[in-house]
């Protein structure tokens, strides 16, 4: 009986070690509680989709032309973006204004909701990939932006507590300090390579652990992102909820990526714009 007795103690304080080695894991988190980024975005020279054939069914595919048409006269100088935040990053608001159209990019749960303002609609979109690197919409397409670098939003790379591991697979490299917004920020460069293949350089600079300014390069263009300003302050909770009487809607998923291909409700400027930052149309 007191062997018994000793194997079962023995036992739970091994169970009670195993779960305390995991309590001990942490997550990711933001040094700042909750505030406000106002972004500036730079495309730069965008690859000619006309090119592109199109690719399945569904509203909007790169054959037609007057979706190509809203692609091409696309204009990032004209666009207004800002990322709310709080509880150290954990919830997360993205609200792009482009020409008459207010849209707001949010996440609950397991799913990335795109919101209409003017229409009161949102289209639900699963996030894929795992990890906060999917919080920009399918985890970060790697053609035009890595989830690891989202402005202003949590992702895999914990900023403030970098590992070998996490340096050795991004090929991070310091770079000394930067002034964004006004705020003395850790210079990085990294060059990540995502599940499909694609490499990218990218400088970002990181303050408090929150992405303020990233320049990406690729094969096909230079992008960048960069926070304007930056305050630190309460935010109200309504932005990282639905709002009331909102009708929500699948994405048809005939076309590329989604047939309304912008997903995020299907209008152009808010789709576009607002998961441009963290992938094309929120990839």
């Amino acid at each position: 009986m007191k062997k018994t007795m000793l194997a079962v103690l023995l036992l739970a304080t091994v169970c009670g070690s195993v779960s305390a080695k995991k309590k001990e894991v942490k997550e990711v988190l933001f040094g700042v509680k909750s505030g406000v980024i106002t972004i500036s975005s730079d495309m730069g020279d965008m690859p000619d989709f006309s090119t592109i054939t199109a690719m399945g069914g569904g509203n909007a595919s790169f054959g037609d032309s007057t979706f190509m048409n809203m692609i091409n006269s696309f204009d990032a100088s004209a666009m207004r973006e800002q990322i709310y935040f709080d509880d150290y990053g954990k919830k997360s608001a993205r609200i792009t204004v482009y020409g008459e159209t207010i849209t707001r990019v949010i996440s609950i749960g397991d799913t990335t909701y795109t919101i209409n303002e003017k229409e009161n609609t949102a289209t639900a979109m699963p996030i894929f990939g795992g990890g906060r690197s999917g919080r920009g919409g399918f985890g970060g397409f790697g053609g035009f932006g890595m989830g690891g670098v989202q402005i202003g939003q949590l992702s895999e790379i914990d900023w403030m507590n970098l590992d070998k591991k996490t340096i050795r697979r991004n090929k991070i490299k310091e770079l000394g300090e930067e002034q964004v917004a006004g705020l003395t920020c850790k210079k990085y460069s990294m060059s990540p390579t995502n599940q499909m293949g694609f490499t990218q350089n990218i400088t970002v600079c990181v303050y408090e652990g929150i992405p303020l300014s990233t320049v990406t390069e690729s094969d096909w263009s230079t992008t960048s992102q960069t926070a304007m300003n930056f305050i630190a302050e309460d935010v109200d909770p309504s932005f990282f909820t639905l709002p009331k009487g909102c009708k929500v809607s699948q994405p048809n998923m005939g076309g590329f990526g989604g047939g309304d291909f912008m997903m995020m409700g299907g209008d152009f400027g808010g789709g576009f714009g607002g998961g441009f930052g963290g992938g094309f149309g929120g990839f």
